[in-house]
Order: C-alpha cells, then sequence, then structure tokens
C-alpha cells in the first residue's frame, strides 16, 4: 500500500516537473490572437503584444493563455426566447413625446488585435460574448434612451434610419478608445410601441387605402 502510494507520488511529481520544464502547446486558430498572462516573476500581468494564429508553448504553472477573436461577432438582444440568450433581452427607451417603445435590437462589432490586451485589463472578460451582453448591452440601452428621446413615436415607427446611425455613432464614439468598432446597429423586425399607437397607425393606413378607393371610383365613374 505504503509503496504503490510513494509510486503514485513520485510519478505526479515527475509530471509537473514534466510540465515545468518541457511546458504544454496550445493552438490559435485563425481569426483569433492569443493574450499571455505572466502569473509570476517581475513582468507578472497582461503582455501587451498579442500573439498571433498557430500553435503556441507556454509553462502552464507561470503562465496562462486566453484566445480572443478578432473577427465580427454579431449580438442580438430580442424579447423571443428562441432568439438570443433563452429571456427578455429587448431594449425599451421612451420617445420625445413620451411613448415606451420596446425593440430588439442586434450589433456587430470587432475588437483591435494590437488593443486586445488593454481591453483585457480593462474589462477582465475571459469572452467577449459576455462583455457585450453587459457593458455593450447597456451603452447601447441608454443611448437609445438619450437619442432616442430626441425623436417622436411617428419618426421612430416611420424613417428611423437617422436615429440609428446616431445611436450608432454615440457608441462608436465611447467605444473607439478599446478598439471596438461597431459594423451595424439597427433594429430587428419592427419597434413595438404602446397598442393605442399601433390602433392610431392602422386608423391612419385604413383610412388611407379607403380615400385612395374613393377617388378610384370618383375617377372610374367620370370616365364611364
Amino acid at each position: 500500500m505504503k509503496k504503490s502510494l510513494f509510486t503514485a507520488i513520485m510519478a505526479i511529481g515527475c509530471l509537473a516537473l514534466s510540465i515545468a520544464t518541457t511546458g504544454c502547446n496550445t493552438t490559435i486558430k485563425p481569426g483569433n490572437v492569443g493574450i499571455q498572462i505572466n502569473k509570476t516573476g517581475p513582468a507578472r500581468g497582461v503582455e501587451s503584444v498579442t500573439i498571433l494564429s498557430g500553435r503556441v508553448f507556454y509553462n502552464p504553472i507561470s503562465t496562462e493563455i486566453i484566445e480572443y477573436p478578432t473577427f465580427a461577432q454579431t449580438e442580438k438582444w430580442t424579447k423571443s426566447a428562441d432568439e438570443g440568450r433563452p429571456f427578455d433581452e429587448s431594449i425599451t427607451f421612451t420617445t420625445q413625446d413620451g411613448m415606451s417603445v420596446n425593440a430588439d435590437v442586434g450589433v456587430t462589432y470587432w475588437v483591435e488585435d494590437g488593443k486586445i490586451p488593454s481591453f483585457y485589463v480593462k474589462f477582465r472578460a475571459d469572452k467577449v460574448g459576455d462583455w457585450a451582453d453587459g457593458y455593450l448591452r447597456n451603452l447601447v440601452r441608454d443611448s437609445f434612451n438619450e437619442i432616442g428621446g430626441t425623436y417622436t413615436i411617428d419618426a421612430v415607427m416611420g424613417n428611423k434610419a437617422e436615429m440609428l446611425e446616431k445611436i450608432k455613432q454615440d457608441v462608436q464614439g465611447k467605444l473607439a478608445i478599446y478598439g471596438v468598432h461597431i459594423d451595424q446597429l439597427g433594429f430587428i423586425g419592427s419597434p413595438r410601441p404602446p397598442q393605442t399607437v399601433l390602433d392610431s397607425i392602422n386608423a391612419k393606413v385604413q383610412a388611407t387605402q379607403i380615400a385612395i378607393q374613393k377617388q378610384t371610383e370618383l375617377l372610374q365613374t367620370e370616365a364611364d
């Protein structure tokens, strides 16, 4: 029994010594970079230079390698449990005329590879998706409330391209220092205003259709 225990301890010790001297390796996939974190010694902390794709050898006792994507990422914050995460992540904001609007929002972004180490030091997010669902979503929500609050409900439900572009530029301006670039930001589907607003919009559409129909009938009568 004692001999078996001694043998096991020696085997574990030899394995640890082997790892410490020869190291481990991992492969950084294309479209990603590696962040090297030194856990011991005078150079403790995050290395300022990223590791490019390919095989990387390192000592797991003194070093940690975290893989980060540099390709475009898309996040969807929706009310539906079938898209994005399985709970309501939609964004609600208030318009200039006091109307509460709920909407599904999507954003596409990417992080400069040269700024990923400082990005990691700032946010300490091992997964960039976790950062997006927290910090980025809060920025987008605040921007919708700030900029969306300067537009009427008619503008939000109608030609909303100007508002969305301003929100995109606002979010981009706050993230540029971290090397984050926003490629796209917009609604997924139509915004959801209060039911009274929908009823009013439907009534306007119906009235317009009736007016067009009457005008057509009048022209037809005159032609006959």
